[in-house]
């Protein structure tokens, strides 16, 4: 049996998983739109933990146009631990970078530039990524110290935005994540000049066979221009796809660092 999406006087219109059905609809044209945590709907009761649907009835005929996505984010959660979550669901998940993320970034004319990095840790100051002090991205970031993160989880139907000022960490939580990367993966953060003009591909191998020589055992010392930093979000977005393009959002947002967090719904 179906679950009762909503009814009129004593029309009904039923929605559920693999069917849906009417009884003598003769209301005109009639939308109903989005309606989360709402367990009273037009005399009709959801319950939570079911799904419902965007329906549309059109003279005796009902339709269902979308299933609502289930977005259940309370507003007085702590977002920064709900983007934790959401990145270690990705990991769990995702065999393919799932860390990875578009840092966007400005340069010192106000020119956007944007890059994909991988997210190693979000805690409650941030999100947490590593690079070349030297490289473009690098430079822009201590120029700048703000910056925009997107993740996008295609498998998961999710994405994940965030955007505020960006610290440099401290040289020892950069050397104890460049401790955890593969050798030649170290030994390359020595030998690239990051962003630089390359004259050849041999010219980065020769590179590569200098600083094995020199560091010939799997203690590879951590780079000066080797850092890390923290984008500590004022705003964070949660979106979740949902069919027919109507997808579901939440944002939270901040005045200050030490400010409460704020919540809202988007439309899509």
């Amino acid at each position: 049996m179906a679950n009762p999406f909503y009814h009129l006087g004593q029309q009904t219109c039923w929605g559920a998983e693999d069917e849906t059905r009417t009884r003598d609809l003769n209301l005109g044209k009639v939308a109903l739109y989005q309606l989360s945590y709402f367990r009273l709907l037009i005399g009709g009761i959801w319950q939570p933990g079911e799904r419902f649907y965007l329906m549309l009835s059109r003279g005796r005929r009902c339709e269902r146009i979308a299933i609502v996505p289930e977005l259940n984010i309370p507003p007085q959660s702590d977002p920064l631990a709900v983007m934790g979550q959401w990145l270690a669901e990705a990991v769990a998940q995702i065999a393919d970078n799932p860390d990875a993320a578009c840092l966007a970034t400005a340069d010192g004319d106000g020119m956007p530039d944007a890059r994909y990095v991988l997210v190693k840790r979000i805690d409650h100051n941030g999100a947490h990524f590593f690079t070349n002090r030297d490289s473009a991205k690098g430079r822009q970031l201590q120029d700048r110290q703000q910056a925009a993160l997107a993740f996008y989880w295609r498998e998961q139907g999710r994405q994940l935005r965030c955007r505020g000022s960006v610290f440099e960490l401290e040289r020892g939580q950069v050397a104890a994540y460049f401790a955890t990367r593969s050798r030649p993966s170290r030994i390359g953060a020595w030998a690239s000049r990051q962003s630089r003009p390359l004259a050849s591909i041999e010219q980065l191998q020769e590179a590569c066979r200098i600083a094995d020589a020199q560091y010939p055992g799997d203690e590879v010392p951590l780079p000066d221009h080797w850092t890390g930093f923290c984008l500590v979000p004022g705003q964070i977005e949660f979106w979740q796809e949902g069919e027919h393009r109507l997808h579901e959002r939440i944002r939270f947002w901040r005045a200050a660092e030490s400010a409460a967090w704020q919540c809202e719904r988007l439309y899509p």
